[in-house]
């Protein structure tokens, strides 16, 4: 009398060979063909085959364990003896796999732990640790040049098993150079919004000229741009730089440098008897005491100063506060001395 032994592999994608062989009476041999049923002499006993092949379940490893329930409570050991049917279940362990994580750039800032997951569970990836200046992250890609697969930061997963070729899968950061914007503050400037110097578009990392100056300081010089208010110049006029910001869609104001513009008074005694006057250094924008009148001239009192040679129209008094007198650089204004004939002279 036989009995049967039947071998549920319990989802298996491929033919297999039993991996038990009958002992004793001449009965059939379990790894006979590609059978997952074979009948086994009775009280014959059965024990592991070496030469047999295991089934295959995607995404599952065959432990090499049967069972002789489907909970796999009792497992179907070497000379196990068969006095009945006995259907006998076949035991996997699912595929395990997992990501590691790399900033993939010599600056990246960061660490991350590796990620493990299970075939057949959606699981989400890790969120991105790593942070890089002037940069944003962009994805995960399986090649360091992003030519590879594309995930996204916690991206939930549930690999093909055709997908998962090693245990443990390799992603690389992938970084987008940011953007950011170059302001111009005229700083004092007398042009209009119309002649203002443009915004300047930069990317990290990569260098670029500033914008020419268009602004304009009646009285004043361009000197160059400063990143503070009332600082130096930092930056000359369309000089090339890069990474004045780190930050995604920032701006850098740079406010221009300027330098008042010097001129000189002279003064004109307007014929005279005696006395001579220094010219006086002027800057643009800077308020000074005219010198006091070294001039005489005999009969005459002397009212103040003209700006026009033979003038009697007096522009500024003897000691008066003068300010702006010219914008030329270097230019020089001469001013006239008017004289009033003394009554006792009549």
């Amino acid at each position: 009398i036989g009995h049967k032994l039947t071998f549920n592999a319990n989802g298996n994608t491929t033919a297999f060979k039993p991996q038990y062989v009958a002992e004793g009476y001449g009965s059939v041999s379990l790894n006979a063909t590609v059978s997952t049923n074979a009948t086994v002499s009775n009280n014959d006993t059965v024990s592991p085959n070496e030469a047999g092949t295991a089934p295959e379940k995607d995404g599952y490893t065959f432990t090499g364990d049967w069972y002789t329930s489907e909970n796999f409570e009792e497992k179907f050991s070497e000379h196990m003896r068969v006095d009945k049917d006995i259907t006998l279940y076949g035991k996997y362990a699912v595929t395990e796999y997992g990501f590691n994580y790399f900033g993939n750039a010599a600056d990246a800032e960061g660490s991350m732990v590796s990620s493990n997951h299970v075939y057949g569970k959606p699981e989400s990836m890790l969120k991105n640790g790593y942070s890089r200046n002037g940069y944003t992250f962009n994805a995960w890609n399986t090649e360091a040049d992003g030519s590879g697969k594309t995930y996204t930061d916690k991206e939930t997963v549930d690999l093909e098993i055709d997908d998962i070729a090693d245990s443990k899968i390799n992603l690389y950061a992938q970084w987008q150079a940011n953007s950011y914007t170059i302001l111009f503050d005229g700083n004092g400037a007398t042009t209009t919004a119309d002649s203002a110097t443009p915004s300047r578009p930069m990317i990290y990392d990569k260098e670029d000229n500033l914008s020419r100056n268009t602004f304009d300081r009646i009285g004043y010089t361009f000197m160059g741009w400063s990143d503070t208010k009332n600082g130096a110049v930092k930056y000359a006029d369309e000089e090339s730089v890069k990474n004045l910001s780190g930050s995604a869609n920032g701006t850098v104001t740079l406010y221009a440098v300027w330098q008042p513009k010097a001129y000189t008074i002279a003064f004109n005694g307007s014929d005279p008897d005696s006395g001579s006057m220094a010219e006086m250094d002027m800057l643009y924008g800077e308020q000074k005491t005219l010198t006091s009148n070294g001039f005489t001239k005999a009969g005459y009192d002397f009212r103040g100063w003209a700006e026009k040679e033979g003038s009697t129209a007096v522009k500024y008094y003897n000691n008066a506060k003068v300010l702006n007198l010219t914008s030329v650089n270097g230019g020089t204004i001469c001013l006239y001395a008017v004289w009033t004939p003394r009554n006792d002279t009549k």
